[in-house]
């Protein structure tokens, strides 16, 4: 079989456009090299040769050489095990940091490193009881006001404290469902979220089934999971039908 005259040429032409894409999306990797949530990119390839109808007509003795390389896709560099991964510590940081946040609170009506709290008042209530035990001045009122007004002061200091362990509960509280405060509550963000991810699901399948890659709308979903899961743990899996399109949980 004698090859097209241009047969060479239009090998040629595909490595240069192939190359040329590559160059493309090199440059397009690293202008967003610190873009939040950006997936590094890479062109998938494969060999152009005789996969037509015709190839079955031609000499079987022919050596089939392809006509160069064709372009099948830019697909995203990303490993589903390290984002298992990376979601995972991402609970386990998130529920840390709301547990330190909580005891930090917490640990303030308490604090005996910085101020004179309820250990010291304890220790002076423990002081005056000692003096009472001479008979001599068990019956003193001196000493009866000394010890009432000591044990008035640990009653108000462990009454602050209460009022403050209230006050943290209430804030806590707070963080869920939003009250009281001008920010949306972790249930809220969460539905939100949700929402969010519904909608990017519906608009990447559509964008898919019109030949769209939409790479960008799937680093933006990749960035709410991966903000989803500092608030609870999640599995995160790939389907491609309708009954997971998120049409129902929008409705």
């Amino acid at each position: 079989m004698v090859r097209a005259t241009f047969a060479g040429f239009s090998t040629a032409l595909s490595a240069l456009q192939a190359n040329q894409k590559r160059l493309d999306i090199v440059g397009q990797n690293l202008s967003n090299m610190n873009t939040a949530g950006y997936t590094r990119q890479q062109l998938e390839t494969s060999s152009l040769n005789y996969t037509k109808p015709i190839a079955h007509y031609m000499n079987g003795s022919e050596i089939a050489v392809g006509f160069g390389v064709h372009m099948d896709k830019v697909s995203q560099i990303r490993d589903p095990y390290l984002d298992a991964q990376y979601r995972t510590q991402m609970k386990k940081a998130g529920y840390a940091e709301s547990m330190q946040t909580s005891l930090d609170v917490l640990s303030r009506p308490f604090d005996e490193s910085n101020i004179d709290g309820i250990r010291t008042a304890i220790d002076d209530i423990q002081a005056v009881l000692t003096d009472m035990q001479d008979l001599d001045k068990f019956h003193d009122t001196v000493f009866e006001s000394d010890l009432r007004s000591r044990m008035n002061e640990l009653t108000n200091l462990l009454n602050d404290a209460a009022r403050q362990i209230e006050s943290a509960e209430k804030s806590e509280f707070s963080k869920l469902d939003g009250k009281g405060t001008s920010e949306n509550g972790a249930v809220d963000t969460v539905n939100q979220i949700l929402q969010q991810i519904g909608d990017l699901n519906r608009q990447i399948k559509q964008n898919q089934i019109l030949g769209q890659q939409s790479l960008e709308l799937q680093d933006e979903r990749n960035n709410l999971l991966d903000t989803l899961s500092s608030y609870i743990p999640i599995e995160v899996s790939y389907f491609k039908d309708s009954d997971h399109d998120g049409v129902k949980l929008g409705a």
